[in-house]
């Protein structure tokens, strides 16, 4: 179960010294933590002011951009290779993703995917319809052969060898997807199921659901055994599921598909996770620039974090390159605004509780989502346009109350203070601005 902090010390202390606790549909299941993590002054958990980057494999020209970026993490990458991950540190990656998923090789750095795999019942292998056609097909493991979990175990450690501070499981519902494809029928699920009083022809999602389940708490145990400290695990959990296996890992880390990027439903999502202390970080399935940036200001804004959109997966045998002038001047703004974005929570009160009703529409006519944060002193208000204007004028800004002043602006606005008070934002840009509550 994640947590959210109010401060550095106390994220640290909970990964070096707590307990990690995870409930589910059958029971709760506590994974102690061994040791700490790799480096005790960073947390594997992003902050919502840090730059997330990910190159899924051994590719040295990532590095130069992921510097350009100022990134201080390489999240989601399965790259084995030392070196590579040694100069990821070197050009300022402070913490290290390596990647585990549902159809690793039989063996670290092989090409063969046959071993303790998922089976129909005619007992032919299962593949993700995803990666249908592929040259080698890469079989998808059973989550109640013991042949895959110790598959699985040699992969992470392999991955944590190499310089990984912690590890995501890409497609951790093992087992639970691949009832769909026709899976599992092979002789361990046969004699389990028997055991357990489930039949597969009737009840095979709930029997796959509960193994799953069972297989990622063992396999955690073992990981912390055999790594010799606790291994702070993320899963890709599509657009944020938190359902089972999703809900036994420490955050997520996942895919938001086209569908889910508009601001109502990034903040909704958000404000769900907040209240339940649970901390998301996302990837973007587009390759439009404007939702893009405006996606990633809501998913800052709103406390969880963005990895920069290059080496995406879009869909089969596509994947995203966005270019550094599209995304630089936004991550730039995520670096330096430290101060607005982190360790803040959403606020009870409304935008029309602190702008004036001229003010709320002039940005609803610019399609400016506005989204209100707030720590002890301060209400903190992000301005985010979800649209190209071409009117590029400047949008009034004035608070409701009299003696209210609107203190702050981030980059990309220039403002013009008003004797009222008030202020001009950008149409263009996302705009960072705080109100006292004194």
């Amino acid at each position: 179960m994640s947590q959210i902090f109010d401060d550095d010390v106390s994220r640290r202390r909970f990964i070096r010294n707590g307990t990690l606790l995870s409930s589910g549909l059958f029971g709760q299941i506590n994974i102690p933590l061994i040791a700490q993590a790799l480096n005790p002054n960073v947390s594997p958990i992003p902050r919502p002011s840090e730059v997330s980057f990910s190159s899924r494999f051994t590719n040295q020209p990532a590095l130069p951009i992921a510097h350009q970026f100022g990134a201080s993490r390489i999240d989601w990458t399965y790259s084995l290779d030392p070196a590579f991950l040694r100069s990821a540190r070197l050009l300022g990656a402070q913490v290290i993703g390596g990647t585990i998923n549902a159809c690793m090789p039989d063996k670290v750095g092989g090409n063969t995917y046959k071993e303790a795999r998922a089976l129909r019942r005619d007992g032919t292998p299962v593949t993700a319809p995803w990666m249908a056609g592929e040259a080698t097909p890469r079989y998808w493991g059973c989550a109640n052969n013991p042949g895959y979990e110790d598959i699985l175990l040699e992969a992470a450690l392999a991955a944590l060898n190499a310089g990984a501070d912690y590890l995501q499981f890409d497609d951790a519902a093992l087992s639970i997807p691949a009832v769909k494809w026709g899976a599992c029928w092979c002789s361990y699920c046969r004699q389990k199921a028997v055991s357990q009083g489930y039949s597969l022809l009737n009840e095979m999602l709930a029997f796959q659901t509960k193994s799953t389940q069972e297989f990622i708490s063992r396999f955690r145990v073992r990981l912390n055994r055999k790594a010799g400290r606790a291994v702070i695990m993320s899963s890709n959990n599509f657009e944020g599921d938190r359902r089972i296996p999703y809900n036994l890992f420490d955050f997520g880390m996942c895919e938001f598909s086209p569908k889910k990027l508009n601001a109502d439903d990034i903040v909704s999502l958000y404000r769900s996770f907040e209240s339940i202390g649970w901390y998301q970080s996302a990837t973007l399935q587009t390759a439009n620039p404007q939702i893009n940036r405006a996606a990633i200001a809501t998913i800052h804004a709103s406390g969880g974090n963005c990895i920069v959109p290059w080496d995406v997966f879009l869909g089969v045998n596509q994947r995203y390159f966005g270019k550094q002038a599209d995304y630089l001047p936004i991550y730039n703004m995520i670096r330096r605004s430290r101060d607005y974005l982190d360790y803040k929570r959403f606020s009870s009160v409304e935008p029309s509780d602190l702008l004036t009703n001229d003010t709320l529409d002039r940005l609803l006519a610019a399609n400016i989502h506005v989204l209100i944060r707030e720590d002890p002193k301060v209400f903190i208000i992000h301005m985010i346009p979800w649209t190209v204007s071409a009117n590029l004028l400047p949008v009034s800004i004035a608070p409701k109350w009299a003696g209210n002043k609107l203190t702050k602006s981030t980059v990309n606005t220039n403002p013009a203070y008003v004797a009222a008070g008030g202020m001009s934002i950008s149409r263009e840009n996302w705009s960072i601005l705080t109100l006292s509550k004194t």
